[in-house]
């Protein structure tokens, strides 16, 4: 693999030598700083009398290929004479990458890349401009990005940039026909001038900025529009419709009189003519003096989310709830231009003549008459021409589902948003899956198993990609999942009904042959758990014992079905033997090749090693101290782990949306993801990705992982 580690320890031949030992590598290698072996110093004028002076440094290659790896030493003995040698390391490396293995890559993220490549996070609004470059208000991300012609995706604000005067809450964006971008945020007109975003109207006024008065006629803005000759409008929550002149002045336009039931988003055509939507009412007009005139019915399946008025004067209007586009002229009246046009539907995403949206809100028109959509539940920015053809041009949507088959055209139901619904269990996210990732496990043969939590199922994955359902292994599912040396796979299952507020939890065995039976005791009654903590991360030893992660307890349940508390016994941070020993919410475990059990001891930042006697230490990162990236010493929230054959423990570190590596002597660095872009990238590492969930090691020595609907693979490690 790339950036091999090698540590690299060396010796005086000098009792107390005069000068301390000084060591470097040739190219194409680095030294990485603070890093010392156990029992070792740099500074040899520390080393007792009659002792040498022995220190360790650890090296990374830095180029793809074979070579040679010069490592030269100097130092001065006491009698004064200089001492120098080379050690020689031989080293081969590739060039690792990250490939899909089965489902689907997309949803939220925030990726600057071009067209489907990029990612963004519940976009709720678009502008275009005169040259067809597209605002896009990425409300997830707190951020305006822009996306060119070309399909190029680029920042131009986004929260961190301008800490003094934050995004709350981007809801609408307009551009004038000077290229000066305005958006809604929350109860403000805000502009983009350089790298900040000052306030025109509303807002708090706090920042380096100029105090701007608030205006009672000005609630949470739902749209904004810009007329040729600089003046800006908004609809907002107080169910006015306001006027802001290029010189500051405020005028109430329509509203004040009660002339709107439900003021809604608002738009305005080429003529100058603002547009709005008065829900239970329907479209209506206002001139420049005020006057309100009603020119459409209610939008169908309402109420509407975005609005716009096309080059032939039909209206254009998304409705979320319907997940769909909706066009309208005095001679047809409405009629369905995109989308499944079922209220209440599930949503999709697809493009062409018959595609799905996902709740649809913002909405404009480009230059070329072509409708943008800011298709918030997929977080990706479509365009739908006058027929009514629906094609992505930047983001990409999730397609999730329950479908077997080989590579991309498999799909799951890896999902943990906190407001997921799952029908197998009655239940939201929140209420029973809110810490537990999608586990993966990985047999002798490099098969995979995931649990597809959001269809209640396990699914069977080769290393071709093939992906079957195990018949029976699952219904409500808690995430824990491993497979022992004789192939039979355990599962962490939730009991009882839909109606249960507790739940408790068991383990299912399948067995290769595909017979599913409850783990039980020598009484042969199941075993679960007794209070509300669930049975989540789940391991086997070689002498067939399981281990499952109770709250903050490890328990054992051995081969003859005696449960215990193996190590553990509240949460805290200790180390100890047995339950003497303290954790706080961990979230995975895995046995290394010499039998010891490592733990994602995610509330405390750190691995923990507990030994075949039970015996709990802190392996790698600090207690209580959350890195921003994999680093040399810390970890940020690991939530899952697992153990190659060579004893590298690969954690998902969830704190940074990242995987670390650690070697096994308790170096840590990054494998994959971290820094500020989230989003899936496939191809050579270093690279980005969507957060991580569980993870395993297959016998080749490559590493398989879930993000959302996904299950990525990576090569040359």
């Amino acid at each position: 693999m790339l950036d091999p580690l090698f540590a690299v320890t060396f010796t005086t031949s000098d009792q107390r030598p005069a000068s301390d030992l000084q060591v470097t590598a040739t190219q194409p290698a680095m030294e990485l700083p603070n890093w010392v072996g156990p029992g070792t110093s740099f500074h040899c004028a520390s080393v007792s009398t009659g002792n040498a002076c022995t220190m360790s440094i650890l090296y990374q290659v830095q180029t793809v290929g074979q070579g040679d790896l010069a490592i030269s030493y100097s130092y001065k003995a006491n009698n004064g004479t200089a001492k120098t040698g080379i050690a020689h390391i031989a080293y081969v490396t590739t060039e690792p990458s990250l490939a899909l293995l089965a489902g689907w890559v997309g949803g939220p993220g925030y990726l600057d890349l071009t067209g489907t490549a990029a990612r963004f996070n519940h976009p709720s609004a678009v502008a275009v401009d005169a040259a067809g470059a597209i605002y896009v208000a990425d409300a997830g991300n707190f951020a305006v990005r822009k996306i060119a012609p070309g399909g190029m995706v680029t920042t131009l604000a986004v929260n961190g940039n301008f800490a003094d005067l934050p995004f709350i809450g981007l809801s609408a964006t307009a551009v004038d026909q000077k290229g000066h971008v305005y958006v809604g945020d929350a109860d403000s007109i805000r502009m983009l001038s350089g790298n900040q975003v000052p306030f025109l109207l509303g807002g708090t006024g706090a920042g380096t900025g100029p105090l701007i008065p608030r205006s009672a006629l000005l609630g949470d803005v739902f749209g904004l529009a810009v007329d040729t000759n600089g003046n800006t409008y908004a609809s907002s929550s107080t169910n006015d419709i306001v006027k802001l002149e290029p010189n500051g002045s405020v005028i109430a336009l329509a509203g004040t009189a009660g002339e709107f039931t439900a003021l809604g988003v608002l738009t305005i055509d080429a003529a100058g003519t603002l547009y709005a939507v008065d829900t239970g009412v329907g479209v209506r007009t206002i001139s420049p003096a005020g006057m309100v005139t009603t020119v459409s019915p209610v939008i169908p399946n309402g109420p509407a989310t975005g609005l716009a008025v096309d080059l032939t004067g039909a209206i254009l209007a998304s409705v979320a709830s319907a997940n769909s586009i909706y066009k309208f002229t005095a001679a047809n009246g409405w009629s369905k231009l995109a989308g499944d046009d079922l209220a209440g539907s599930p949503g999709g995403f697809s493009d062409g003549s018959a595609a799905l949206f996902n709740a649809p809100t913002g909405v404009a028109l480009d230059p070329s008459g072509n409708l943008i959509v800011a298709d918030t539940g997929n977080s990706a920015i479509r365009q739908v021409t006058p027929a009514g053809i629906v094609s992505t041009l930047a983001g990409i949507g999730v397609v999730r589902g329950a479908v077997d088959g080989t590579g991309g055209s498999a799909r799951f139901y890896i999902a943990e948003d906190a407001d997921q619904y799952f029908p197998q269990c009655g239940v939201y996210c929140s209420d029973i899956y809110s810490d537990a990732p999608a586990g993966v496990a990985a047999d002798a043969a490099a098969n995979v198993y995931i649990t597809d939590t959001g269809n209640g199922s396990i699914r069977k994955v080769t290393s071709a990609g093939v992906v079957t359902t195990v018949p029976g292994a699952g219904v409500c599912l808690n995430g824990g999942i491993a497979v022992d040396h004789a192939g039979n796979l355990y599962v962490t299952v939730c009991l009882g009904t839909v109606q249960d507020l507790v739940r408790p939890s068991a383990i299912r065995k399948v067995t290769p042959q595909g017979t599913v039976t409850p783990l039980t005791d020598k009484t042969g009654k199941t075993l679960e758990s007794a209070d509300q903590a669930r049975w989540t991360g789940l391991a086997v030893d070689a002498q067939g014992s399981l281990y499952v992660i109770h709250g903050s307890e490890i328990l054992k349940i051995t081969p003859d079905g005696v449960l215990s508390t193996w190590a553990g016994s509240g949460a805290g941070a200790k180390d100890g033997t047995g339950t003497a020993a303290l954790f706080s919410t961990p979230g995975g475990i895995a046995f290394a090749p010499s039998g010891d059990l490592y733990v994602a001891d995610t509330g405390n930042h750190t691995i923990r090693r507990i030994t075949p006697a039970a015996v709990v230490t802190t392996f790698a990162g600090k207690t209580g101290m959350a890195g921003t990236q994999c680093d040399f010493e810390l970890l940020s929230s690991p939530r899952s782990l697992t153990v190659d054959f060579a004893g590298a423990i690969y954690v998902v570190n969830s704190g940074t949306t990242s995987i670390c590596r650690v070697t096994p002597d308790g170096y840590i660095y990054s494998l994959l993801g971290g820094g500020s872009m989230v989003g899936t990238v496939l191809g050579t590492l270093p690279t980005s990705i969507d957060p991580p969930q569980g993870i395993a090691a297959r016998p080749d020595g490559q590493i398989v992982f879930t993000v959302d609907s996904a299950l990525l693979v990576t090569a040359g490690l």
